[in-house]
């Protein structure tokens, strides 16, 4: 990897951190999420800093080229980016069901005790 290239991709992971840091001190992002996309962006550093690692693991997983291996783990990294953010959207539907009946449970009884 060229160096220009490397200082390049060691800006941009500092800059998405700044700004993860920033949503989270605006309240923008939750602290659960945020460790999550911190630790992603550390974790992206290291093939940066050091690409042979990338080959070498690519070669001993029998990868015939590392840029193979790259997109399958982003592939798979995006499936789960997707299964987590699908529990969270079910866990919300229920809750919202479950404000939904309540709320209409004390209309009723607020209305019931209009009425009295």
């Amino acid at each position: 990897m060229m160096l220009q290239l490397q200082i390049f991709l060691v800006c941009l992971i500092f800059i998405v951190l700044v700004c993860i840091f920033r949503f989270i001190k605006k309240k923008h992002l939750s602290m659960k999420y945020g460790i999550f996309w911190l630790l992603l962006l550390c974790l992206l550093l290291i093939p940066v800093l050091f690409p042979q690692m990338v080959e070498v693991i690519s070669e001993f997983l029998g990868f015939e080229v590392s840029s193979n291996m790259v997109f399958l783990f982003a592939f798979v990294f995006l499936f789960y980016v997707i299964f987590v953010l699908y529990i969270n959207v079910s866990k919300l539907v229920d809750q919202n069901k479950i404000l939904t009946q309540e709320l209409s449970l004390l209309k009723a009884k607020i209305e019931r005790e209009d009425r009295k």
